[in-house]
């Protein structure tokens, strides 16, 4: 469902952050039903914003997307916000907000003091690929050449000897995909061996803050993010991942 609203009531907080069309690291998709939950929690009071981090939107891989809270949002409580760092390069460092009305003023007074460490020929520069069509086409090539790659992953995954022990989940959203693993051993000493292999993976649990991760049963949970990933090289890592974590 997404953000539990419990815990938000009971937290007292005036500013919910969250992640709906893909959550890191969960991979979570936050239903229609939570974000009108969530619309309704700030309409209670004055004063209460969402602040809406759509960082890697451009990534839904299957399925119709659930539109964004921003567009939702009748009552400017939704504040916005994405980057150009998946899409394009993280060396870019782009980033853009959509802003309710009653904050443009307050915004503008801060952004006065803080300046801007975006060069204004590259902003300028991305406004004419954006204009020109030609980003939508660069998003079109990037979302089927993604998609192959986590599909050869997954298919090699589920193919190799760790494959009946293996569950994949949140696999349609965002650059990365979740991989479970009926092992008993924790997460973080099956990282520690893989990264032996020249493998490096991240355990769910090593995002946890605060209380302990309850990791469930015997199963190891796993951040598994293909951007970047060469599909020629998916054989030898999961044939490192065999040797790594078990099979061998």
């Amino acid at each position: 469902e997404g953000i539990s609203m419990s815990a938000l009531v009971a937290s007292g907080a005036s500013v919910a952050h969250v992640q709906p069309s893909h959550q890191f690291p969960t991979g979570k998709v936050m239903s229609i039903a939570r974000r009108y939950q969530l619309l309704s929690w700030a309409s209670e009071q004055e004063g209460r914003y969402i602040v809406e981090d759509d960082y890697d939107w451009e990534f839904r891989l299957a399925g119709m997307p659930i539109p964004s809270l921003q567009s939702i949002d009748a009552l400017g409580r939704v504040v916005y916000l994405s980057t150009f760092s998946k899409s394009l390069s993280s060396a870019l460092r782009i980033s853009f907000a959509v802003l309710p009305d009653s904050l443009i003023e307050s915004f503008h007074a801060s952004a006065g003091v803080l300046g801007s460490t975006v060069s204004s020929v590259d902003q300028l520069a991305l406004a004419r690929v954006i204009e020109s069509g030609e980003y939508q086409r660069h998003l079109s090539r990037y979302r089927k050449q993604s998609k192959e790659v986590r599909d050869q992953l997954i298919a090699a995954l589920q193919g190799s000897r760790l494959g009946p022990r293996l569950s994949i989940s949140e696999e349609d959203s965002g650059l990365h995909f979740v991989m479970g693993l009926q092992d008993g051993r924790s997460g973080v000493e099956l990282a520690r061996r893989a990264l032996q292999r020249g493998v490096a993976l991240a355990p769910l649990e090593s995002y946890q803050m605060g209380v302990p991760f309850a990791q469930q049963g015997d199963e190891a949970t796993f951040v598994m993010q293909y951007d970047g990933l060469d599909a020629s090289r998916i054989e030898a890592v999961v044939r490192a991942l065999e040797e790594a974590l078990g099979c061998d």
